[in-house]
Parts: C-alpha cells; structure tokens; sequence
C-alpha cells in the first residue's frame, strides 16, 4: 500500500500541495500532519488528491489504530462535502483497507445524500470495496443502512445495471459466482442480466450462464425463452455441440418446444466448427426435406420431441417432421456453416447446387462467400464474385442495401490483410456511383491507415464525414470519434484531442473507460493537473465507469503508467 501511495504521490498527480493540510506536529509513525480543524472552505473544495492526503491515508494503512491519524481523518470526514468525486473514492479505498468501516460507511451516506454519484457505483464500493468477500446479505444490510431504504434489493439493480453496462463477460464472472455461491436469489430479471452478458458480450461463458440457469430452476424461478435460446447460442458459437445439446435437454424436460428456425441454423454451425461435418450434412438433411402437404413457405419449425427422450443421441434429431422449413432456409443454414468453418470446396459445390435448383437466397450468403474466399487467400476471386454481383443487383429494388451489405464484407477483408489504399478507392468508387456507405465502413478504412502509420488520410475521411463531403446520409459515430482521439494522443496533440471529446459528448456519443483513461493520462503528463481531475470525476458522475472495480483498475493503470522509470 505504500509503494502504491508514494508512486501516486510522486508521478500520477505531482502535487505539491500549496496549502499547508499537515505540517507541524509529528504524526507518531506516519510522518508529520496537522489536523484539518482549520480548513478552509476555499482549501478544501481545491483538494485534489493532494500528496499530503494519500500520505495520511498510507500513514492510517501502516497505523490503523493511531489516534492522531485517526483523529487527522475524521476532521476531514466532518468536511467531506467540500472533497470532490475522485478524492472521496480514494479515501474510500484507504478506510476500506485498513478495515475503518465504520468511517467508510459515513462517507458513503454524506455521497448518497449528495446525489453527485450513481447509485450503483455507491452500491459496488459496498459490494467490492468495503465487503468484497462477504455474503450479499451482509452488503444488502450495510447498503440499506446507508441508502435508508429498506424496500427493495440493492444487489438486484445493482445486477441488471452492471451486466447491462458492462462490455466484456470477463468483468461479470466474479459477480456471477459470489452471488451463485451466497445462494442469494435476486430476481428473474437479474439472473436474466447475467446470462445475458455471460453469453453475449466479449469472451462468452455459457458454461456459467448454464450454471445461471439452473440456479433460477432449483429456486423456482420462471426463466424466460430467451434465456434458454441466448445459452443455446452461445455454446454453439462456441463449437461446442454437446453443451448446446445439454441446454435442449432441459428445453425438452420442461417441455419448451416453441422453437425457432435459428435454432436448427445454430447448431449446424456448432457441428461445423467442431468439425463434425458429416452430422452437420445428416442434419442439413433433415432440415432440408420438404412435407408435400404442406405450403413450401412454412415459418416454424416441427420441434415436438418423441417421448421420451432418448440419452446418448443428441435432441435435436430426435424432434419431429410436422412442420418443416424451407429448403432456402435449410441451404443458408448449412452454407453459412460450411462457410465458417473454411469448408470452401463443400460450399461451392453447395452454391452449385442451389443454383441449378433454382433455390433463391438472401445476401447473407454471399457475404459468407466473400468472406470465406478472403480467409482463404484467394483475394482476386472474391472481388470478381462482387463484381458479379454488384451487376447482378442493378434491377433490385433494393440496390443499394446489397451492394453496401457486399461492399462491407469486401473493404474490411481488404483492411484485414493491409490492403488499405486499395479498399479506400473501391469506398470512393461506390460514393461516386450514387452508393452511400455506412460510417463503420469508412471506420474500417480509418482505422487501417492508423495501423500503417497514416494518420494524415485518417483524419481527412473523419473530417469528411464531419462535413458531409462523403455523403449527405453518413456521419461519423462514437467508433469514429474515439479512433481519432486515440491516434491524436498518441501523437501528443492533447488539446486537440481534448476538443474532439468534447464534441463527442455533446453528440450524445459514449466515450469508453478506455479513451478517458489515456485522456487523463496524457493531460497528466503535460501537467493539466486540473483538466485531469475534471474528466477523472466526470468518469464517475457521469456513470462512465459501471462499477468500483473498474475504477480500481483504472487507478491501478494511471499509477503504473506514470510512475518513475
């Protein structure tokens, strides 16, 4: 703890504070302070996490009991109305580590009472910082004593909010699992959250969201058909057939058989990318037979399964045939598939064969095509097969929706292997031929003449699409924005960067943890000491950062990144 302070001290914020907070009396173990009975206002409301504060914090981490330091700590407590957002979560974090909860807890109600904080980033201090290893009970209780309502679950909102907000599943697991092994029931729309953000946002667990899943069952709770499908999914984008089977099984034993057509597409490609390829042709098979009694456009799928269920053979060949797809609907299932997993022999014969049948399909599979010749290296193939096709749609109605879908998958497989030049004169080519490309489009371009050193030709597409010069439809979006901040930090052109975040925020645009971590970072860096502490509380007030734990990665990273060499 006091090497963290001390780096902090000396690189991160650079302070040296011009109000005299501690001189004079020593402090018995924790060097020299002053007790903060005489601030003033004035003094207190500059307070910027200045070194002579993370010291007495470091001081009370060394000499938990020391009652001067003790009593240093509560005279700032008396004041703490004055201290901004930041300053309160760093005292928080010291109160907290030398088990001063009870002086935790007063700060934390004084925040409540100020509003200037999210609730559920006061709610994650309690849950992550002050009892990071407690039951949620015990959170639950201290939560109510500081909120003083005692009406409705603080861990419950807390749940939806974070899973939500949260952007990878890595951040959700430890949540997860404190909360599965306190056996604390939430809500339905809580544990919904989890497995939502379990199996949809980067680095899936669907292993653990079926863990999820059956937590709501033991405890009786109703889970939702999405729930069950988003599981499902995940195993299968996962190549993992036999856990998606697992979660049909127990569809099948709580007799959910309202199933859809993309739950037959999914596991195809399950099959696929674990390379069972000839159980991925049985099924294509199966998908593909056609019921003559029955009209060809038949939107559900017969999914009653035969009582009962067999063990060692997997579900989904064991639903009935009373209603069937279509066979366009089976051969994009399958061609997809094929397509993904590199099987580019097997689709093309595929392709073929669909072709001499007649069987229509949508732009979905040629895109697979696109993308699947690139990914094989045969570059000059999938852009004649474009071409084609860009012709090909010149009586559509809906033209235009084509070619920028096909478009899409060629420019950034272009920017993929760093043929950036040429995909920005095919973008350049559609603009003039009356298409209208959307900005990711153009963020793709941007973003690989970042990556080979171009920065000039990025910033003239941002500022196109700024302008409209690149089309009257097509602005730049928050992907846009922060791939221009990034690349003016990284040249030091802080001011400007500064203003282009500005300009996002006042668009309504997000900005991520990330972009306002190096943003601080580098107004530290050329001492902007109080810009930094500015965006520092703005992170927090404005709910950029979703939870305690965030923010003490973040710390951590400014630490590190400014600390001495």
């Amino acid at each position: 703890m006091r090497a963290i302070y001390s780096s902090l001290r000396r690189s991160l914020f650079h302070c040296s504070s011009p109000y005299p907070y501690f001189s004079g009396e020593s402090g018995g173990g924790g060097g020299t302070h002053r007790r903060f009975f005489h601030l003033n206002q004035a003094a207190v409301s500059s307070l910027q996490l200045p070194k002579d504060l993370l010291a007495l914090v470091s001081s009370l981490s060394e000499n938990p009991n020391n009652p001067k330091i003790l009593r240093d700590i509560d005279s700032i407590l008396l004041r703490s109305h004055l201290l901004d957002s930041t300053t309160s979560v760093f005292l928080l974090r010291g109160l907290a580590r030398s088990r001063k909860i009870t002086r935790a807890k007063i700060l934390l109600s004084s925040l409540k009472q100020r509003a200037k904080i999210p609730d559920p980033f006061l709610y994650s201090i309690v849950l992550q910082c002050l009892l990071p290893h407690n039951p949620i009970r015990d959170v639950e209780l201290v939560w109510n004593e500081i909120s003083g309502d005692h009406s409705a679950s603080g861990a419950a909102s807390f749940v939806v909010h974070f899973c939500r907000r949260c952007d990878d599943a890595l951040d959700v697991v430890p949540l997860c699992r404190r909360i599965l092994s306190c056996r604390w029931a939430i809500s339905c729309e809580g544990y919904a959250a989890m497995i939502s953000a379990l199996c949809l946002k980067k680095n899936p667990n669907p292993a653990l969201a079926r863990d999820v899943l059956k937590e709501m069952l033991e405890l009786g709770l109703k889970v939702d058909d999405l729930s069950y499908y988003s599981v499902f999914r995940s195993f299968c984008k996962a190549g993992d057939p036999s856990g998606a089977d697992s979660v049909m099984r127990i569809m099948g034993e709580k007799r959910i058989h309202d199933m859809h057509y993309l739950i037959y597409a999914d596991f195809v490609y399950s099959l696929c990318k674990a390379g069972k390829f000839r159980e991925a042709r049985k099924l294509f098979d199966k998908m593909s037979k056609r019921d003559e009694r029955r009209n060809e456009h038949i939107e559900q799928l017969g999914t009653t399964p035969k009582s009962p269920l067999k063990p060692g053979r997997r579900i989904i060949f064991q639903l009935s045939s009373s209603k069937l797809i279509s066979k366009a609907m089976a051969f994009e299932a399958y061609f997809r598939a094929l397509c993904s997993s590199g099987r580019l022999e097997d689709a093309e014969i595929l392709l073929k064969e669909a072709a001499e049948k007649h069987v229509e399909h949508e732009v979905c599979v040629q895109k697979s095509f696109i993308n699947a010749l690139f990914c094989s290296g045969r570059h000059a193939e999938a852009i004649r097969f474009f071409e084609a096709e860009k012709k090909k749609k010149k009586k559509k109605k809906n033209r235009y929706v084509y070619v920028n879908e096909f478009a899409d998958s060629v420019i950034s497989s272009l920017c993929k292997i760093g043929r950036v030049e040429e995909s920005h004169q095919l973008l350049r080519q559609l603009v003039n031929e009356g298409f209208f490309p959307t900005a990711s489009i153009w963020n793709a371009v941007m973003e690989s003449y970042c990556e080979v050193g171009r920065v000039d030709e990025a910033m003239g597409i941002f500022e196109g699409l700024n302008s409209g010069d690149l089309g009257s439809s097509v602005r730049p979006d928050g992907s846009s924005f922060s791939i221009v901040i990034h690349q003016l930090l990284s040249r030091r052109e802080v001011e400007k960067a500064r203003n282009v975040v500005e300009e996002m925020v006042r668009r309504k645009f997000q900005a991520g943890v990330d972009l306002y971590c190096e943003l601080v970072n580098s107004l530290q860096s050329c001492g902007r000491f109080e810009e930094a502490n500015y965006y520092l509380n703005s992170m927090i007030e404005s709910g950029v950062l979703v939870s305690y734990s965030q923010w003490e990665v973040m710390a951590e990273l400014l630490i590190k990144g400014n600390c001495d060499p």
